[in-house]
């Protein structure tokens, strides 16, 4: 078809980190560009080889800390996902003769997730935590295999 399309001034609006219990961690990013220009040839001259680096998986995340505690051995997480929206409002600006907007606003961020966890005593303890809404700090360091 020989059509390229080139997304300038690109801001991150939304991130979804999903940590299976087995399999890849992935991450998912919508994006809010600033300017567009197309063109009939390719904007990109020369490419890089594809990467060989291993995939992080469910295997590549550390020990998870919740109130800076270890669960090891208390309770079994068996899967995780985090959501980050920056709820960007797009401002249009008349007269400016752009395709894309005057500017992208970050406001408040609503970050929200899931964790599934097996049922223990230690389970049944975080999980009493949402009867009062009372907090939880959860760490969950992934690593690749080159750190």
């Amino acid at each position: 078809m020989n059509v390229y399309a080139l997304f300038k001034g690109a801001h991150v609006r939304t991130m979804a980190i999903d940590i299976p219990s087995e399999g890849k961690v992935t991450i998912s990013l919508g994006m809010s560009c600033m300017d567009y220009e197309d063109a009939s040839t390719p904007f990109v001259t020369s490419t890089k080889p594809v990467s060989d680096t291993p995939f992080v998986s469910s295997i590549s995340v550390g020990t998870i800390l919740v109130d800076g505690e270890s669960l090891e051995g208390q309770a079994c997480i068996s899967g995780l996902t985090l959501n980050i929206d920056n709820n960007l409002q797009t401002q249009r600006c008349l007269g400016s003769g752009k395709l894309g907007p005057g500017a992208l606003i970050e406001t408040t961020a609503d970050i929200t997730g899931t964790v599934t966890m097996a049922w223990s005593k230690r389970s049944w303890e975080i999980w009493k935590n949402q009867m009062t809404r009372k907090p939880i700090a959860l760490e969950f360091p992934i690593r690749d295999s080159f750190r």
